[in-house]
């Protein structure tokens, strides 16, 4: 009986989830045995389970499996190319398919959604008239979040609209709770550059914190974000509190 080998990220990723049903339903028609190899993304934050990489890693020889299925998109999102590539290589004596990632020297499968994304886009500005944007995206080394910034940017290009780039996001979701990233949205999206664009600031109201019953510790990192815009040298952030007057954070 073929033995694959299944490497994911985290298993409780909805991404993982399907993939894993997909896998699942191939191996019991074709009469296979499936290994689900959890590996935990490397440099991945609060899901950098160092020992538990180490430890699916080793299980992963010619004794244990026929053959592998990266999730790649997943497992390298936090590791550049060339990092992702020396953990392929440290496993070429086994056939490897790769997912969601091109590394070159191994066969791949990728979805095509810049289609589907695109769509998306334009149907926010042709049905809900939306001409104000802001990109929360990945860091600059993961594949999709790369990608997904060209398709946005050609879309607004193509309805001439003008995009205000201190409004990208560099974010990871799985570091940030709900609250900070609605938050965090709300303050760049209403930030003011000055000071020919080398300064910028922004202000959270008492009226905001209590719409959202949001605490102090939701605004952490806002002042960061803000600093990350290009050209800006000063960032400034302030919120209101409750029994007046304001707390200010300078980078």
């Amino acid at each position: 009986m073929t033995r694959i080998g299944l490497v994911v990220h985290n298993i409780h990723d909805d991404f993982s989830i399907e993939l894993i049903k997909g896998a699942e339903l191939f191996c019991e028609e074709n009469s296979c045995q499936l290994f689900i190899l959890p590996v935990n993304a490397k440099n991945s934050g609060v899901y950098g389970y160092e020992y538990r990489y180490q430890a699916n890693m080793e299980l992963i020889n010619h004794n244990n499996l026929d053959g592998i299925i990266v999730s790649g998109g997943t497992v390298s999102a936090f590791i550049n190319p060339a990092e992702y590539k020396k953990i392929l290589n440290s496993k070429k004596s086994l056939p490897i398919v790769n997912i969601t990632t091109d590394i070159k020297g191994y066969p791949f499968v990728i979805s095509d959604s810049e289609k589907a994304f695109k769509k998306l886009i334009q149907h926010l500005i042709s049905e809900h008239k939306c001409k104000n944007f802001i990109l929360v995206k990945a860091n600059d080394i993961n594949v999709d979040s790369v990608e997904r910034e060209i398709w946005f940017k050609e879309v607004l290009k193509a309805n001439n609209i003008d995009f205000d780039f201190s409004k990208i996001i560099e974010e990871s979701f799985y570091q940030k709770t709900y609250m900070q990233n609605i938050l965090l949205g709300k303050a760049v999206n209403e930030s003011v550059l000055i000071m020919d664009g080398h300064v910028v600031y922004s202000v959270v109201s008492k009226e905001l914190m209590k719409e959202y019953n949001a605490k102090s510790s939701d605004l952490e990192g806002i002042v960061n974000q803000l600093r990350n815009t290009k050209g800006v040298d000063c960032a400034i952030f302030m919120y209101e509190l409750e029994e007046g007057g304001y707390k200010i954070s300078m980078r």
